[in-house]
């Protein structure tokens, strides 16, 4: 049985190793929004102002990738926030619900219990995933953010269902600010996808 563990204070090398592991996969542009940052220390320079939370995932030891909180703020005496995830190709298929799981207790512990989630449309891996660590499906939302190059719709997820209004208010929130801010070069982007596609 493989034994996941999540680590709140990863060694820098780690958090190289990941970086590097996610800039370069091939799945990158077509799972996360092409407003991700390109740069390390602008993706964690959230954490220094307190509107995102990382945690390293460790499998059998080894790591196996990260789940982060982003868009943390406060909401009904606690914190809110968004949860994402990355699995290193190696360790993808090993990976299971657990992981989430996991990661959704950590989240808590550190005192952010309303938990949201988002997955392109056309994800369904990823929304099987989010619905096995315990997400609600809400809906979905148009043209929420830039993918690839165009905006896309997302499926909206919560953790608790009680939650359900407020998560509805921070996608409608956070999808028109996407739009009236697509990526700094909307070609270089197109081009790097393209580039990706005749790789894989």
């Amino acid at each position: 049985m493989n034994v996941i563990k999540l680590n709140s204070r990863p060694a820098s090398h780690q958090i190289d190793r990941l970086w590097d592991h996610l800039v370069n996969d091939p799945i990158r542009h077509g799972t996360y929004m092409d407003t991700m940052p390109d740069d390390k220390h602008a993706f964690l320079e959230p954490i220094h102002r307190g509107t995102m939370h990382l945690w390293i995932v460790l499998l059998d030891g080894q790591l196996a990738g990260a789940s982060w909180v982003h868009d943390i703020q406060p909401y009904n005496g606690a914190k809110s926030g968004w949860m994402a995830s990355y699995y290193l190709p190696s360790a993808r298929r090993k990976m299971s619900q657990q992981a989430l799981i996991a990661a959704n207790q950590a989240a808590m512990d550190a005192g952010i219990r309303h938990l949201f989630a988002g997955a392109r449309h056309s994800n369904f891996i990823a929304q099987r995933f989010a619905e096995g660590g315990g997400y609600q499906r809400l809906g979905i939302v148009e043209d929420f953010g830039w993918f690839e190059g165009k905006l896309d719709a997302l499926t909206l997820f919560t953790l608790n269902p009680e939650d359900a209004l407020e998560a509805w208010r921070q996608a409608e929130a956070r999808a028109a600010f996407h739009r009236m801010n697509p990526p700094a070069d909307i070609q270089t982007v197109v081009g790097i996808v393209d580039q990706a596609h005749r790789e894989i």
